[in-house]
């Protein structure tokens, strides 16, 4: 009678021991997990949600705090990229340099940009850019520069500013003339202005100009580049010259 109470004794102890031995490890599993899980979830924070451009404007988007638009990626994943896409292609220009997009509205609008985690298509955020258009002088026409407006037309203008100092008199000034707002047409993205020598003497001796036509391209404010006409030359001629 003794051996069958001590048998027993002995074989729920065991059993005590073995339920036991199992808990404690599926707390510990189940632990494991919950910490794997919660050490980073997936996630894209943007520093800003909005932005305004003008077309023409540029802005870049990328994990620097440089970038215009900064973003943080979260992941434990070893791949910590993004993606951007858009449904509005025709509006916006979007190339990859390296780790930073860069995005150059091209069309006034609404554009929604989608920022989707490489590691994980499911995390998104979206962008919204609302794009305006620039003055109708500097969209496509060629708009007339003075003393008064020279440093807010073109010094403290970003992109590129093309300004053609020119005379009514000068024979080679009335055959740039034509090309000249031709280029602006084509090319609406650039501003082409135009001053009169004769009416500001005082901002055309300011630039060093003393012959006509003389064109001047200044890029953020800056002056990078001077020329003029020449002889059969056409609007491709002229637009080649710029853009290069």
């Amino acid at each position: 009678m003794t051996n069958k109470i001590l048998k027993s004794l002995m074989l729920g102890a065991l059993a005590g021991s073995l339920i036991f031995t199992a808990k404690t490890e599926l707390t510990q599993a189940d632990t494991k997990a919950d910490i794997k899980a919660g050490a980073k979830a997936d996630g894209i924070v943007l520093s800003q949600s909005k932005a305004k451009l003008n077309v023409g404007d540029e802005i870049t988007v990328g994990t620097g705090e440089s970038d215009d638009i900064t973003v943080t990626v979260t992941t434990s994943s070893k791949n910590k990229g993004f993606k951007i896409s858009t449904k509005d292609s025709k509006k916006l220009k979007i190339k990859k340099s390296g780790k930073v997009y860069k995005v150059k509205a091209l069309k006034s609008g609404k554009v929604n940009l989608k920022l989707t985690l490489s590691a994980n298509k499911k995390v998104s955020k979206t962008l919204k850019l609302i794009i305006a258009k620039k003055s109708v002088g500097a969209f496509g026409k060629v708009i007339t520069v003075t003393g008064d407006n020279f440093d807010k037309e073109v010094l403290q203008e970003k992109g590129i500013v093309i300004v053609d100092f020119s005379a009514k008199w000068c024979g080679y000034c009335k055959l740039l003339e034509p090309l000249y707002k031709e280029a602006a047409r084509l090319r609406p993205t650039f501003k082409f202005t135009q001053v009169d020598v004769d009416n500001d003497e005082e901002l055309t001796i300011s630039q060093g100009v003393t012959g006509y036509p003389r064109l001047h391209i200044y890029k953020d404010g800056k002056l990078v580049r001077i020329g003029g006409y020449w002889m059969n030359m056409t609007t491709s001629d002229l637009i080649d010259w710029i853009e290069n």
